[in-house]
């Protein structure tokens, strides 16, 4: 090969990692959502909120991810915490209001095996 094809070959792997740099910097975001009971709607609220927060370290971990760049609070559907028991949540469990903070998004409703189960949600950016 001559220095020309050579210098150009190289020139072209420059550009090419100078475009793809700041695309792999870009964030990325995912809904995460933790389940977890108590036995009054406040305990429960207060539990699946510290189950949330706790696994956020092990999520930005398994995404790879540098840091978090933002946690907003997004409905989810409630995941039943004793899938054996209960597949799936009727609307008549359900216990109104969900409980909304900048953070997260908890709706309750009573458990079959636990007298009150929530679940936490959040949609969670990082990079």
């Amino acid at each position: 090969m001559t220095l020309r094809v050579r210098k150009s070959i190289f020139l072209v792997g420059v550009v090419m990692l100078a475009i793809a740099a700041p695309m792999s910097a870009k964030a990325a975001c995912y809904v995460v959502s933790r389940t977890n009971d108590g036995l009054s709607k406040p305990t429960a609220i207060a539990a699946s909120r510290a189950s949330f927060d706790a696994g956020l370290q092990s999520y930005k971990r398994k995404r790879g991810w540098r840091q978090i760049t933002s946690v907003r609070a997004r409905r989810v559907r409630p995941d039943p915490l004793w899938k054996a028991v209960r597949t799936s949540v009727p609307r008549s469990a359900l216990l109104p209001p969900a409980s909304r903070s900048r953070r997260h998004y908890t709706v309750c409703w009573t458990g079959v095996v636990s007298p009150v189960v929530c679940t936490t949600g959040a949609l969670v950016c990082g990079r």
